[in-house]
């Protein structure tokens, strides 16, 4: 019911990717959202594959954006998301 949509902070990973930082939105499209979002909320990092190498990203570099189902709003308490109707 719930998802998160992983944005890139091109400010922070814009000068370490150079221009592989045009390939990390989909790259972060592939991914787990969710597992990803408790990853980084719990002040962890994920790897990214790119042409030019592997990349570990935090919280820093990444923004978590909320995204529930149709029919659902979706409200956000600390690091604990839920859906409600």
């Amino acid at each position: 019911m719930l998802t998160f949509e992983l944005v890139p902070n091109f400010r922070s990973v814009g000068p370490r990717l150079g221009e592989a930082v045009k390939e990390l939105r989909p790259a972060l499209a592939s991914l787990d959202s969710v597992a990803a979002a408790e990853t980084l909320e719990s002040g962890g990092s994920i790897g990214v594959t790119l042409s030019s190498g592997t990349f570990a990203l935090n919280s820093d570099d990444i923004e978590l954006r909320v995204k529930g189902q149709d029919g659902y709003a979706v409200s956000r308490d600390g690091a604990r998301s839920s859906p409600s109707t």
